[in-house]
């Protein structure tokens, strides 16, 4: 059976209802459309779970109606395992604040109102264009801008591109 995962802000009711309905009424017997409120994430860190979830499903949805620091994290996620993305978002909400940070407003997206809008786009197949495989330079440096107070996050960041460039890592403050 195929899994698409959907990530989304917590805290919207209306938008977590909806999503949470679509993704019932689009499932099938060969296609589960899993939205990540219906994951249990208990005695587990959130982040690796999510991790492991989106490394785990066949296709990736990403809810983008807002600025979200977790969501931009998890679609960059699965984009770097070159999973097939779809971006969604609501018709109701402002789409500025989006435009400003100026990054989700460049890629594609569907919009939804209602419910059943909604369905119909979980329903697409999920042959989006893959991100293409561009070769490594290696001669390229990395810069990595640190938050003043590093967190779990920035630490694990910056241990996943060391591990993964292989190269001399130099650090000044």
């Amino acid at each position: 059976m195929l899994e698409v995962f959907v990530a989304y802000a917590a805290g919207n009711e209306y938008h977590s209802e909806i999503i949470r309905k679509a993704s019932e009424a689009a499932s099938t017997a060969d296609r589960k459309i899993l939205p990540w409120a219906q994951k249990d994430t208990s005695g587990f860190p959130i982040a690796e779970s999510v991790e492991g979830w989106i490394s785990r499903s066949d296709a990736f949805v990403a809810e983008i109606s807002s600025v979200n620091g977790n969501v931009t994290y998890e679609l960059g996620f699965a984009i770097g395992l070159a999973k097939p993305v779809r971006l969604i978002r609501s018709e109701h909400v402002n789409f500025q604040s989006v435009r400003d940070v100026a990054l989700l407003d460049t890629l594609g997206h569907d919009s939804y109102g209602l419910e059943s809008t909604l369905i119909k786009i979980f329903r697409k197949r999920d042959e989006n264009a893959r991100w293409p495989d561009i070769p490594k330079n290696k001669d390229q440096p990395i810069f990595i801008l640190q938050p003043p107070k590093p967190t779990n996050y920035s630490l694990r960041l910056t241990s996943a591109v060391k591990k993964t460039a292989r190269r001399l890592y130099l650090w000044r403050g």
